[in-house]
């Protein structure tokens, strides 16, 4: 595959495995498989992937007028041939590397995860135990008679589970803490760094495949 990127001096490209396909168009980032990263404690992670983008802004502007008007790939032969790359439900990981970075795997950014069938365990534990036995659940807001509770759930039939709504069943399970994120997705609405509005015609249509 060509590539006429210039990389900068000071790139440090991973050291694991390359994975170039012949029609994965070279304004994508290039892809790289490593066995482990700085940033993955867990041993019973999937394939871990890097992404070496270059973050120059022409570079950038670049990619986001391609991805803007790019058509996606309608079947699995199609998407291959293409050079997509496929994150299986087996706790994959894919990190991103700036061409102008330090190259350290610490400065890596945790782009997309998948999980496997054996995480949901956890959380499947933790509604059982909120909604109690099946026979005891109730439709209604929980009542107490006589100094039990009957109807609603497990988790509302205690004096600690108070609704924060007068009339609803509306509950706090622990602290919540907001951090509002500011998204920039190609789309006609958003203009990149060195690009116009006429650069961006045809938004995308979105896909279950990833670009990088």
């Amino acid at each position: 595959m060509s590539d006429t990127t210039q990389v900068p001096e000071n790139a440090s490209p991973p050291s694991g495995e390359p994975l170039f396909h012949e029609a994965r168009d070279s304004l994508l980032p290039r892809l790289y498989e490593v066995k482990e990263h700085a940033q993955v404690s867990n041993k019973k992670h999937g394939r871990i992937f890097i992404l070496y983008q270059d973050f120059n802004q022409q570079a950038t502007a670049r990619l986001f007028r391609k991805a803007a008007n790019w058509a996606p790939p309608q079947n699995e032969t199609e998407r291959i041939k293409r050079g997509y790359l496929n994150i299986d439900p087996s706790r994959d990981l894919v990190f991103v590397r700036s061409m102008q970075g330090d190259g350290r795997e610490e400065s890596d950014i945790l782009k997309a995860w998948s999980i496997c069938k054996e995480d949901f365990k956890p959380e499947d534990e933790l509604r059982n135990d909120l909604l109690g036995p099946s026979e005891q659940i109730g439709l209604h807001r929980p009542a107490k008679i006589g100094g039990v509770y009957e109807g609603g759930i497990e988790f509302e039939q205690n004096d600690d589970a108070i609704s924060i709504v007068e009339e609803g069943r509306a509950h706090l399970t622990s602290a919540l803490v907001q951090s509002h994120v500011t998204l920039l997705a190609p789309s006609v609405d958003n203009t990149p760094p060195g690009a116009t509005s006429n650069d961006l015609h045809r938004p995308s249509t979105g896909n279950s495949s990833t670009l990088g």
